[in-house]
């Protein structure tokens, strides 16, 4: 490594040069603040006897050296005639070794050999604790029973919001200069670097547990004390936060939140027994009073909507509300079974019970919901939605769905919902009268117009008997498309299968 000064202007810089011998020149590297410099305006430079560097700045001297790339900074506090020296070339050094360095008070001069260096490693000690910003008295009932000096662990509440700790290092030839490093083990990772006029180090809102609040210190020459004070701190947990509290909470809230699971799934299946029930009754009476055919076709339609939104909403408050319970039910449950490694194999046993049937609960109620209402659909889209309700239908009623549907396809919202519930209706069909065993299901966009066709290889029917007698699934389709200005078409014949065709309004967007 070779130190070589340079200037630019009348400013001198120190420099390090890193690479040599290159064909486009050597590589520098200048000392700043950043190295330990004491300001980056250097006025003089003298080399000492032993190779070391002293500068003079605009705030100090300093020696550095080159061997181990080390800064030691002398002030006014040291002797100096004052922080700022000359800048007129006011350097000097003598054949004898002495140096001088000018400034605006007057010159300092000395020999390099002669300056003292502290090199002792002073003691690092609490000088005080406080608890919200007031120091903790000593007594039988405080926290503290004796000198924070001599305590070496303290017992908190989780009450103690705000805890503080003032320290020293206990060297006293420059106490100005003196710094220090802490940190909170147990909540940081990295060092917090003050000087001697930020003695102190507060924390807030502690949370229960163990920590170690570890102080280093240095004396004016910058020798570090790395043992220098520490102290252990238990923050204590509320009644509520304790292991026994925990675990019969837990198995209070299973108890409960099976119980409301069952509660809300029998409403939901209330719930559409009696929307059926309704939906029945409306289409009795347009049978029944042909003379007001469309008043009860707005009916069927906002009944429809009405029914939509109701399933929204029991859905969203499944999905969101207990799924979300039970999901943080499994949580708890795996994080008690981890911080409670003492309980034995029995109760081991019953926690990953627990936490098995509690995640089995949460995939009936996600089931549960996405059936209720298709969020698919709004999130990824209607071709992307039908695919996975083929799928899933595949899957579960073994019937091979044959799919062809465009890549990209953007229908309005409405457009979008009822093709999805005309879809599932029609596989619902497939499944209940067919008997088929494969489905062909297709999507075409024009310009203006989605067409949906769903063809089964089953057992067909004769389509004149549809009329009156038309199944509460058939009635459900015919209202959504008539709702949306669309056509609806059947055709079957017994032992030929049977075609649903769909066309809607609303082709794919701009």
């Amino acid at each position: 490594m070779r130190t070589r000064t340079g200037c630019s202007g009348s400013e001198l810089r120190l420099n390090r040069m890193v690479t040599g011998d290159r064909a486009e020149g050597p590589v520098f590297m200048r000392y700043t603040e950043n190295d330990g410099l004491p300001n980056n305006t250097i006025l003089g430079i003298l080399e000492d006897d032993d190779g070391n560097l002293w500068l003079s700045t605009n705030h100090g001297l300093s020696r550095f050296d080159p061997r181990a790339e080390t800064f030691r900074n002398y002030d006014v506090t040291d002797g100096l005639q004052g922080n700022t020296f000359s800048q007129v070339d006011a350097f000097h050094k003598s054949s004898s070794g002495e140096m001088f360095f000018g400034g605006l008070n007057g010159f300092n001069t000395f020999y390099p050999a002669d300056i003292d260096v502290n090199e002792r490693i002073s003691p690092v000690v609490f000088t005080d604790f406080q608890l919200a910003r007031r120091s903790v008295p000593i007594g039988p009932d405080s926290v503290l029973r004796q000198s924070i000096a001599l305590t070496e662990s303290l017992t908190l509440s989780h009450e103690d919001r705000i805890v503080s700790f003032t320290f020293a290092t206990l060297d006293f030839r420059a106490p100005t200069k003196n710094r220090y490093r802490y940190k909170l083990e147990g909540l940081e990772d990295v060092w917090t670097e003050v000087g001697s006029d930020d003695r102190s180090a507060t924390y807030t809102n502690l949370d229960p547990g163990h920590y170690t609040f570890r102080v280093l210190g240095s004396n004016n020459h910058g020798v570090w004390n790395e043992e220098g004070a520490s102290m252990h701190i238990t923050v204590t947990p509320p009644w509520w936060q304790t292991w026994w509290l925990r675990s019969m909470s837990v198995v209070g809230l299973m108890g409960v939140l099976f119980s409301v699971h069952k509660l809300r799934i029998r409403y939901v299946e209330q719930r559409n027994v009696e929307l059926e029930a309704e939906v029945n009754e409306r289409k009795k009476v347009e049978v029944a009073l042909l003379a007001s055919e469309a008043s009860l076709k707005n009916v069927a339609g906002r009944l429809i909507q009405a029914q939509e939104d109701e399933r929204r909403r029991i859905a969203l408050e499944l999905h969101d509300d207990l799924n979300q319970q039970i999901a943080a039910l499994a949580i708890e449950l795996s994080r008690l079974d981890g911080e409670w490694p003492d309980a034995g194999p029995l109760v081991h046993e019953q926690l990953v019970g627990l936490e098995d049937r509690a995640a089995r609960l949460s995939e009936n109620v996600r089931q549960l919901s996405h059936r209720l209402h298709p969020s698919t659909i709004e999130h990824v889209g209607l071709v992307a939605g039908l695919r996975a309700l083929c799928a899933e239908f595949d899957k579960e009623k073994g019937i091979a769905i044959e799919l062809s549907v465009p890549e990209r396809v953007r229908p309005p919202a409405a457009v979008v919902l009822s093709l999805y519930r005309i879809t599932q209706e029609a596989l619902q069909n497939v499944r209940k009268h067919s008997g088929a065993s494969s489905v062909r299901m297709s999507l075409t966009a024009s310009r203006d117009v989605l067409e949906l066709v769903v063809s089964d290889n089953g057992i067909g029917f004769d389509p004149a008997n549809i009329g009156s007698g038309a199944g509460l699934g058939m009635v459900s389709m015919q209202e959504r498309v008539r709702l949306l200005h669309g056509t609806f078409d059947v055709r079957s014949s017994p032992g030929a299968g049977t075609t649903v065709k769909v066309s809607l309004p609303g082709g794919p967007a701009p």
